[in-house]
């Protein structure tokens, strides 16, 4: 059982993980366009990957001494997720209940 309530942590902590990395990398996008005048939606390729034009972006900000978004929090937060995910598909149920489950067979 304790290794069920520890997977359903892992979905709870990939869940809240994911949640703030979406919101940080919308923020500090966000705050990007706006330094350079410009209007829109923060780039949706910036949010998996940081190559290309997100490489540059993140490290301007490291020499501003600012704190970039960088993905590695959304994948471990992702593979957090189907772990836990993967743990509570193969961890046993509570003893009770398949306890009560079972049945003799009838002769």
């Amino acid at each position: 059982m304790a290794i069920r309530i520890l997977g359903q942590l892992m979905v709870i902590a990939g869940c809240l993980g994911a949640a703030a990395s979406v919101a940080y990398w919308y923020w500090f996008y966000l705050n990007v366009l706006q330094a350079l005048g410009e209007r829109g939606t923060p780039p949706t390729e910036c949010l998996l990957a940081s190559n290309g034009p997100c490489s540059l972006i993140v490290n301007a900000a490291r020499l501003m001494g600012q704190a970039p978004y960088e993905p590695h929090f959304l994948w471990t937060s992702i593979a957090l997720f189907v772990f836990g995910i993967l743990v509570i598909a193969v961890s046993p149920r509570a003893r009770g209940r398949l306890a009560s489950h079972r049945r003799e067979p009838n002769f």
